[in-house]
């Protein structure tokens, strides 16, 4: 296990604009402590969560240094949920990570892609953060990417008038268009969580319908009237 001293060496090198090789390969060498909760501890306390949000937020970094930094960044989230959600919300994280999709949205490299939708779907998964992504046009940016890769994975085009009219062979997709589609899977999930968690802090139910909606042991509302709802509560509903 790397040592505190260690640890301290790579997130200052990390931290460092002096010297572009020397980042990177400190940003791997978190990565990989990243892994397991024992570096993740000392790579707290020794600041590496400022040092990987520092890295996220980095501009004219390669897409390969950006992927590890985004990968570690999920990494420490899951050690240290509270903790890692302040800091990215303090520290412009969100701001950054948004950035780089900006950036590499169309640059058709899905494993840098999927680790910075990843990351935006763990930090976003609190009201504060979602706000937060929500005021950096956040949602507008992940739509996008939504929409991009949607577009990439559609099917091919139907065959002009002089193609042949037989019948493929072998109807069952190309291993490569499969590939392509669990890709896009791949890309598609965190994107869509993200907006799952947008629509939960933009749309909670209206206090018109509660008294509509069915009794259960759970219901707050005290009101149990089932009267017919007025028409602008049944197009809520």
């Amino acid at each position: 296990m790397k040592g505190k001293d260690e640890a301290a060496a790579l997130v200052a090198a990390l931290q460092s604009t002096s010297d572009s090789e020397a980042r990177a390969s400190a940003c791997e060498s978190v990565l990989l402590l990243t892994k397991a909760d024992a570096t993740c501890a000392v790579l707290c306390s020794v600041g590496g969560i400022h040092a990987v949000v520092s890295a996220v937020k980095g501009t004219g970094e390669s897409g390969s240094f950006l992927r590890s930094a985004a990968q570690a960044l999920s990494n420490l989230y899951r050690f240290d949920q509270k903790l890692v959600s302040v800091v990215v919300r303090l520290q412009g994280g969100i701001g950054g990570l948004l950035e780089a999709l900006r950036e590499y949205i169309h640059c058709g490299e899905p494993a840098l892609l999927q680790a910075l939708l990843v990351a935006l779907s763990d930090v976003s998964n609190n009201a504060a953060n979602a706000a937060q992504l929500v005021k950096e046009g956040g949602t507008a940016v992940v739509l996008a990417s939504v929409l991009a890769h949607l577009k990439s994975a559609s099917p091919n085009p139907s065959p002009g008038p002089n193609a042949d009219p037989s019948p493929s062979p072998n109807p069952s997709r190309h291993p490569d268009q499969v590939l392509a589609h669990l890709k896009s899977d791949a890309l598609l999930l965190p994107a869509l969580q993200v907006l799952v968690q947008i629509t939960r802090l933009h749309l909670p139910v209206p206090p018109c319908t509660s008294m509509y909606l069915p009794a259960s042991p759970c219901c707050r509302c005290s009101c149990r009237s089932r009267a017919r709802p007025p028409t602008h509560c049944l197009l809520l509903l």
